[in-house]
């Protein structure tokens, strides 16, 4: 038997101004999980504050060939994630994609929108399209934004901890299993809920002030990392926010242009 995991990207790629898959593959391998990327989009950066970006769409048929490919060879996997996908149609090939892998497990992060809106280029065609990933995912790592869209519930600011747990429910009848709900604000704390086995908890961790392009996708690299080594969700969640807390924290102790995102590499041995 292989004495490492293996798990499947389904993300986008930013070659300058580090996010998506290219924070997720170094703290992966850190972590001793092996990573099989297919790219769902190219950019030439990420989109916050490059201006426009050359972006290539990757086909869905490039991933219904890839797992074709995969069945043929006998290729396995322990975990998919499915993350930035970009359209409505890479949502059907992800779909289909995972039906070809019914022994892995199911992480998606739901990346459509924050602070109440839609991302540029999504919309309700797109939420509800995304919506058949919720029954078949193991565990969903949406941001409060999408939570609300998700669970068909209104977004409000500052939400009590009795409509979060609401959230949960409705997202668990629309199919979700475990989940973890972040960017819930709380002051200069950061709520992050989460539901495991049907328990539902809310913890409210320090922040840092400053913030940076791409926290988010290396916390769902430590999320990940740590479900695969089959961590509980809250001492996964604390890990992962002190990461990332270390992370900013090092990044603004230097001068550089901070559009070239999180300074990870040199605190990568946090993970070893």
């Amino acid at each position: 038997m292989k004495p490492v995991k293996k798990v499947v990207l389904l993300h986008d790629i930013c070659t300058v101004g580090k996010a998506g898959a290219m924070n997720m593959i170094p703290i992966l391998h850190t972590m001793g999980i092996e990573v099989c990327l297919i790219p769902t989009m190219l950019l030439s950066t990420h989109t916050g504050g490059y201006g426009e970006p050359a972006i290539c769409p990757i086909s869905p048929d490039y991933l219904r060939q890839c797992a074709k490919h995969y069945k043929s060879q006998n290729v396995k996997f322990d975990v998919i994630f499915v993350g930035y996908l970009g359209n409505s149609d890479m949502i059907n090939g992800v779909l289909d994609f995972i039906e070809e892998f019914p022994e892995a497990r199911i992480v998606t992060d739901t990346i459509m929108g924050d602070n109440g809106k839609f991302y540029r280029n999504f919309d309700l065609s797109y939420l509800q399209a995304l919506k058949a990933l919720l029954p078949i995912s193991d565990l969903i790592l949406p941001n409060y934004t999408e939570a609300c869209f998700l669970s068909e519930m209104e977004y409000k600011e500052n939400p009590s901890l009795d409509y979060l747990n609401k959230i949960c429910e409705r997202l668990a009848q629309f199919g979700a299993k475990d989940m973890v709900i972040t960017s819930v604000a709380s002051g200069e704390k950061i709520g992050i809920l989460y539901s495991e086995n049907g328990r539902k908890d809310c913890l409210f961790l320090e922040c840092e002030l400053n913030n940076i392009h791409g926290t988010g996708d290396v916390f769902d690299g430590v999320v990940l990392g740590n479900y695969m080594r089959n961590i509980a969700l809250k001492e996964n969640i604390i890990q992962a926010h002190q990461f990332v807390k270390a992370c900013i924290s090092e990044t603004y102790q230097h001068s550089y242009d901070k559009r070239e995102g999180i300074l990870l590499e040199k605190m990568l041995p946090l993970l070893v």
